[in-house]
């Protein structure tokens, strides 16, 4: 069987492929989500703003209006006064500023600790693992409150700017604990993953020895229909993972698709799977003539 000069089957494991890589891509980054990484990131942006706007309390008004100007629309009232003493020397000036923009547009694509938390209890709650969420976490928290004591104790915009080796020794420390707790959701996730598509699969050989006359009919439709419902199988699953996991994609983020992508995010998941098929089709076409 043949669409368009390609043959059925290409078309069939081309979808197969892409499906899988999308659904092991999307759950993979769910529970990394989950591994606590991106909460101790949220920390860090969180802590340094909060101390920003402290040290900028003192601050004169111009400098806070420079660095108003330099952050832009995200978060202006907390960057804003962000600006604690004129710096020595204009390459520390424009590192400062530099790192204030970072901080800035790393906020504005961060979601709130209360859209995080549901993000992940909804995932959880998928997996079948809602206990997950009350694993103890020594190390993270001990992390945390590192990473809290150390911008307390910064008073100036260059101390905060020296926490992101902080940030770096803590990430390389926490390596055990974060791998645990990935592995903890990703492998029931997986498991979870092929059960979906195993019945897929089950209710398209079903259909397919039902629809052929038996075991004796039409081979190739039996083996197109398995695999046709264990690709629906997959996407079904990935449409519910997506559900969990945009509850914690932050709204203010720029681009029209990233606006689309908030607002409907299963949709949005279905038109890049159709466009990467289609790619990959239009790839394996060109190569083969």
């Amino acid at each position: 069987m043949s669409m368009g000069g390609i043959d059925l089957w290409v078309v069939l494991q081309a979808s197969a492929l892409v499906t899988a890589g999308f659904g092991v891509w999307i759950l993979a980054r769910a529970c990394w989500d989950y591994a606590g990484l991106p909460v101790l990131q949220d920390a860090y942006l969180h802590a340094v703003d909060d101390r920003l706007q402290e040290l900028g309390e003192a601050a004169p008004a111009p400098a806070r209006e420079a660095v108003l100007a330099a952050v832009g629309r995200v978060r202006r009232r907390g960057i804003s006064a962000a600006q604690p003493r004129p710096s020595s020397s204009a390459g520390a000036r424009g590192r400062d500023a530099e790192y204030l923009r970072r901080i800035g547009r790393a906020l504005a694509a961060r979601p709130s600790r209360n859209e995080r938390a549901a993000s992940q209890d909804a995932l959880l709650r998928l997996l079948g693992r809602p206990a997950l969420a009350a694993r103890p976490q020594p190390a993270m928290d001990a992390a945390l409150a590192e990473v809290a004591g150390a911008a307390t104790a910064a008073g100036t915009v260059g101390d905060l700017v020296r926490m992101q080796q902080l940030q770096r020794n803590l990430v390389w420390r926490l390596r055990r604990e974060v791998s645990g707790r990935f592995l903890a959701a990703f492998l029931p996730g997986m498991a979870r993953y092929l059960d979906f598509v195993g019945r897929g699969s089950s209710l398209g050989l079903a259909l397919g020895v039902l629809l052929a006359g038996g075991l004796a009919g039409n081979v190739d439709l039996v083996g197109a229909l398995t695999t046709m419902c264990g690709v629906g199988g997959a996407v079904i699953f990935t449409l519910t993972v997506i559900r969990c996991e945009s509850r914690s994609w932050p709204a203010g983020r720029p681009g029209l698709w990233l606006r689309v992508a908030r607002r409907y995010p299963q949709a949005f998941f279905l038109l890049r799977l159709a466009l990467t098929t289609t790619a990959v089709l239009l790839g394996v076409h060109l190569l083969r003539t």
